[in-house]
């Protein structure tokens, strides 16, 4: 109502950095109600007011873009709505009308993601550099790096180039998700387990989880069920692990126990995939397939880059003989994660399972493993 009447009686009414504040902020409101269509139609609206003006040279850039209300800040939203309703590219495409310079790291995390997500490695690697060469102590995005084939001594050296060294611990647990990175999980394991024995870190949930997917990665899920469960069990409001862990009890037929898990993790948040991931896992165990779909696109639809749902989501679709479909989903998650056996054991298997010669082919050219 408020834009409306600023619409009709122009500045009398409200000042022309005021309307696009109003603006702005009513797009962000949206998306929080997750109205994710009409918040990016409002964002786009509002950069667009807020170029006219500066471009009339109407107002002045530091009395438009006030904290939280910058350009980049409401791209980096517009591109959050595209992701939900499943456009990254058109996520990709706004991202990248930011200069580099006006990136933050939250910005280059997202742009990182979307680079690996759709294949553009050489851009990932440099937009996840400059999010380590801010904040030296960001695992994440030195656990991206190692996964896209950066040496693990220019990895050290980004993070090692601040003003303060990180402390050793840190490095030594970058050292384990290197080994993890290039599939040697053997050293992996043996690294974190010596950092959780004989270092600060013991019973650190972070660690627990790190390492318990590691062995699950290693396709040694005796170990890797007990490391998760004492991992979830010292944080049990941390997703981290929780779907791994839900694909054990799922595996291992163990009903009651993902029941709990999944009324746990709901519990946490519906905002995540991991709690749609397990309640999908827990419908195909009760034989409840069509709900398990539901369910697991649900949790790919609020997580594009959820390898796990992914995953999941392939091998029902696989189940239901949807070749096509899987093979999609399969080959985004060996986009994003080249190191997960899963797709490559399921598609092996599918292979020999299949008498009819033109299926096999269909599959190989769809999947190109």
């Amino acid at each position: 109502m408020v834009l409306t009447a600023a619409e009709n009686q122009g500045e009398s009414c409200m000042l022309c950095q005021h309307r696009y504040h109003c603006m702005a902020m009513l797009g962000l409101s949206l998306q929080q109600l997750k109205q994710y269509r009409r918040a990016e139609a409002m964002l786009k609206k509002s950069v667009i007011y807020a170029k006219s003006l500066l471009k009339g040279k109407i107002v002045k850039a530091s009395d438009l873009y006030i904290e939280g209300l910058t350009e980049m800040e409401l791209k980096y939203s517009m591109a959050e709505c595209h992701i939900v309703i499943g456009q990254p590219n058109l996520a990709l495409s706004v991202l990248e009308t930011v200069g580099p310079r006006s990136r933050s790291i939250k910005f280059n995390m997202l742009l990182g993601n979307l680079y690996q997500q759709s294949g553009m490695e050489r851009s990932a690697i440099s937009a996840f550099k400059e999010v380590l060469k801010e904040c030296p102590c960001a695992i994440e995005a030195a656990e991206k790096l190692l996964m896209l084939r950066l040496p693990l001594s220019e990895v050290t050296h980004i993070m090692s180039s601040g003003d303060s060294p990180p402390p050793e611990w840190l490095l030594t647990f970058v050292k384990g998700l290197s080994a993890r990175a290039n599939r040697d999980f053997s050293s992996s394991v043996s690294t974190l387990r010596q950092l959780e024995e004989h270092s600060p870190l013991r019973n650190n949930a972070h660690l627990l989880a790190t390492l318990g997917i590691t062995y699950y990665m290693q396709g040694d899920e005796k170990c890797a069920m007990p490391v998760l469960q004492k991992a979830h069990e010292l944080e049990p409001l941390s997703m981290e692990g929780v779907a791994m862990l839900g694909s054990l009890y799922y595996s291992d037929h163990r009903i009651k126990e993902l029941e709990v898990l999944a009324a746990a993790t709901v519990s946490v948040s519906e905002n995540s995939a991991h709690p749609w991931i397990l309640l999908a896992y827990y419908c195909h165990v009760s034989k409840r397939t069509t709900k398990a779909i539901y369910f697991a696109h649900k949790a790919c639809s609020i997580d594009p880059l959820s390898v796990e749902g992914l995953l999941l989501k392939g091998g029902l679709l696989l189940e239901l003989k949807k070749m096509q479909e899987a093979a999609l989903h399969y080959r985004e998650a060996m986009q994003l994660a080249p190191h997960r056996f899963e797709p490559y054991k399921v598609v092996t298997r599918t292979i020999f399972s299949i008498s009819n010669k033109s299926e096999i082919i269909m599959l190989q050219s769809d999947n190109e493993f």
